[in-house]
């Protein structure tokens, strides 16, 4: 009497733990799509892995488009709770993170030398001489302005970072010997 209760406490928990598996909405680890993220792959027209406009909160794209009236080629992409937007302005190309409410948490300027101004350019000139600037990101977050540049040196790939007049190098690599 006491294993068929058993048997049947064990099936009884196997056959919840089935149920509730086939009904629940899996997460991405799974690989199974839940329907929130199959409306957004069906209202894209692109198929690029895009988010379309139409699935993105009307306060978001108020607060994008007052931001930068003026955006081109925009790519939305839902992140977590909140929206990216990558996009084309003046021939430049921007990166931009808002919520749901159209808060934005941070927005990405990705130029190169000729971009950054002059006193950024004479403060990393004058501890790179020898380095050629490849790359400067400019990153607004809160109340932060930095500016982001890559430098290529005979020797090594340098990454600084210039806040408040400040600079700081972030990462320095040597090269490979050839």
């Amino acid at each position: 009497m006491k294993t068929k209760l058993n048997y049947l406490l064990i099936a009884f928990v196997a056959t919840t733990l089935c149920i509730s598996n086939s009904f629940g909405q899996s997460n991405r680890k799974s690989g199974v799509v839940t329907s929130f993220e199959y409306g957004d792959k069906l209202a894209n027209t692109k198929n690029d892995g895009s988010l379309a406009e139409s699935r993105v909160s009307k306060r978001t794209l108020s607060a994008f488009s007052n931001s930068f009236p003026n955006a081109n080629d925009t790519k939305w992409n839902r992140v977590g709770n909140k929206y990216s937007v990558d996009f084309i302005k003046d021939e430049k190309q921007y990166k931009c993170l808002y919520d749901v409410k159209g808060n934005l948490f941070y927005s990405l300027f990705y130029g190169s030398e000729k971009d950054l101004p002059r006193d950024i350019r004479r403060i990393v000139k004058r501890e790179y001489i020898d380095y050629d600037i490849t790359q400067a990101v400019e990153a607004h977050e809160d109340n932060r302005h930095v500016w982001i540049i890559n430098l290529d040196g005979d020797k090594n790939f340098v990454s600084v970072a210039v806040e408040d007049g400040s600079l700081g190098e972030l990462s320095n690599f040597k090269k490979a010997k050839n």
